[in-house]
């Protein structure tokens, strides 16, 4: 959200400062990659020294040592690989229960004894059905037959799709939901990307399949991409994703525009 909250009131487009905003937008882009080539932590590299220097230039201040420990960012990346399967801002999430369950409690006599009995309680409800879940997880209700007047292109790939029989409106697949109107990346065109919109999601049992409309995505150079004109239909399986994160649109500047939450291999 960052560049369409800003940019519009950015007057001079090459102001140093937001320059460097959009260069950190990058670094973070690569920082969070779930994958990354060491190509690319090279680039982060260079990015990140680019960065530093230009801070220190800008705001004449001493730099702080989270500043430091961004530059071996890349190094540490080449060793352990994406630093994204390390971090451990998800384990935060666990306070969440233990803050909900002492204000439900409203009761601090032995608290510590009442929070693991509640959790383990929650634990064990949990695993009363499969201890681990199917992959792919949908409700009945979002199962639906097929919508009316569709396009001759959609008719014609779902004539070559027989054995997906399922037509969902909704779809978690490793705990990611996938939704029609949602935009999955597909190819790099140069500075570009091919982006698809997911009309219809098909389902076979045991593999789920994306129709998508395509359009080119044109980098604007300023922290995201303009959507272009439609360029046609086609489907790809969930497992020859080049990106399994799915992104939204958003409306600004009388374009749909794509913001990327990571870098990818392409």
């Amino acid at each position: 959200m960052f560049p369409f909250l800003i940019s519009y009131k950015i007057q001079e487009k090459e102001d140093p400062v937001w320059q460097l905003a959009l260069l950190l937008k990058k670094i973070c882009e690569y920082v969070f990659a779930p994958t990354i080539s060491e190509e690319m932590a090279v680039q982060l590299k260079q990015m990140i020294l680019i960065y530093l220097e230009q801070r220190a230039k800008l705001f004449q201040k001493p730099l702080q040592p989270k500043h430091h420990y961004l530059r071996h960012y890349p190094d540490l990346i080449v060793i352990f690989g994406p630093l994204i399967r390390l971090w451990t801002m998800r384990f935060e999430s666990r306070h969440v229960f233990f803050k909900q369950a002492a204000k439900a409690a409203n009761n601090f006599k032995n608290i510590t004894k009442t929070l693991v009995n509640k959790y383990v309680l929650n634990f064990a409800f949990k695993f009363t059905g499969l201890m681990v879940p199917s992959p792919i997880t949908f409700k009945d209700k979002d199962a639906s037959g097929l919508p009316e007047d569709l396009n001759p292109e959609v008719e014609n790939i779902l004539r070559n799709n027989v054995s997906f029989r399922s037509i969902l409106k909704r779809v978690e697949v490793h705990g990611i939901t996938y939704e029609p109107g949602m935009w999955l990346l597909l190819q790099k065109r140069g500075q570009n990307f091919q982006y698809g919109e997911i009309v219809l999601i098909l389902f076979n049992g045991f593999q789920v399949k994306y129709i998508v409309k395509e359009h080119e995505a044109e980098d604007s150079l300023e922290g995201y991409y303009r959507i272009l004109d439609e360029e046609g239909f086609s489907s790809v399986l969930q497992d020859d994703l080049v990106d399994y994160y799915p992104l939204s649109s958003y409306l600004h500047e009388g374009y749909q525009c794509l913001s990327i939450k990571h870098a990818s291999l392409l």
